[in-house]
């Protein structure tokens, strides 16, 4: 956990987290944890939230996934009956500031204690480990932009501004981007784990050469999704001749 205080030293690493099936707590039942736990949810997380007195719209959430949320009704003195080491990310959202120095300390007194990012700015810029992004999702198309919270609301500004810029391709992107993964996963599954991992690995660095990026740039994605098929056909065909020979 930093113990820096400025905020010019603060140089966050932006990262993409598999959430599936993983445990995250918040502490605190108002809007910050309402609007952050929903997105949790849509990245497959389980979420514990601990709060005395959640507002309704966090209890209706509590309700509506009552199999992926836990709704914990007692004070912040509950945490110490909490494994917090179960914990991926733990999210200090209480309006009392005491009570999210109680969170930050528990966790920072664990071994394999969970990250993590608090909701005011004097808590978060001495111990946050965390901040999460403005965020624009279509599919497996993931834009975010941050300041380190230096200036939330010009974070704001830049992704309403990339928005309208890339609007009317968004939908083409995400298609795009849909068919290479179901393509990925419709690889013949008799393939050896070693041919299976040599086989994405090309994909990979085809994926990111230039055939495909000159097409995307052109706004082709008929062309793009074409380049993979045809990619893909020639690996395995390579594949098949192989194992004949063999």
């Amino acid at each position: 956990m930093s113990g820096s205080h400025s905020i010019k030293e603060r140089n966050f690493y932006p990262i993409n987290l598999d959430m599936k099936e993983r445990l995250v707590l918040f502490l605190g039942g108002g809007k910050e944890t309402l609007k952050e736990a929903h997105k949790l949810l849509e990245f497959g997380a389980r979420v514990d939230i601990l709060s005395q007195r959640p507002s309704r719209e966090v209890e209706e959430l509590a309700t509506t996934h009552s199999h992926r949320v836990r709704l914990i009704k007692q004070s912040v003195d509950c945490l110490e009956s909490l494994d917090l080491e179960e914990y991926c990310l733990a999210f200090a959202y209480s309006k009392f500031e005491e009570a999210n120095e109680k969170l930050i300390r528990s966790c920072a007194s664990k071994n394999g204690r969970p990250l993590v990012s608090a909701s005011t700015l004097s808590s978060f810029y001495r111990c946050g480990d965390f901040l999460p992004p403005v965020t624009l999702r279509r599919g497996h198309l993931k834009v975010s932009v941050s300041t380190d919270r230096v200036s939330p609301a010009l974070e704001q500004v830049l992704m309403n501004r990339i928005e309208a810029e890339i609007q009317s391709e968004l939908d083409n992107y995400s298609l795009f981007l849909e068919s290479a993964a179901e393509m990925l996963d419709g690889l013949p599954t008799p393939l050896k784990d070693s041919k299976r991992l040599h086989l994405l690995n090309s994909l990979a660095r085809y994926c990111a050469g230039d055939d495909i990026r000159s097409a995307l740039r052109r706004n082709n994605f008929s062309e793009a999704d074409q380049l993979l098929k045809a990619h893909i056909k020639q690996i395995l065909e390579a594949e098949d001749a192989e194992a004949a020979s063999l």
